[in-house]
């Protein structure tokens, strides 16, 4: 066998090689599967709306209009108003 082919030195050199192969090939496919990915997790954030508040007047605000937002509701269903927000599944 062909000393030139034996040793340490030329196995990492030959799997080096292979390997760039196989990132170059597989990597477009990977990136677009990322891209895909992000996609999904963009909508399914999208889907929830926007994030709860972190400071605490900003929750106190939010609990406010939800509170406001349920009697004017209820008020309305009292009184036989139809309210555009309650919609049926």
């Amino acid at each position: 066998m062909n000393q030139s082919l034996l040793g340490i030195g030329n196995l990492t050199t030959k799997l080096t090689k292979i390997l760039f192969t196989h990132i170059k090939h597989n990597l477009p496919e990977i990136m677009k599967e990322i891209r895909q990915k992000m996609k999904e997790c963009e909508d399914d954030l999208r889907d929830l709306g926007p994030p709860m508040p972190i400071q605490n007047v900003e929750k106190t605000q939010l609990l406010w209009n939800m509170i406001t937002d349920f009697i004017q509701t209820y008020k309305n269903t009292i009184s036989g108003k139809y309210d555009s927000k309650r919609t049926m599944p």
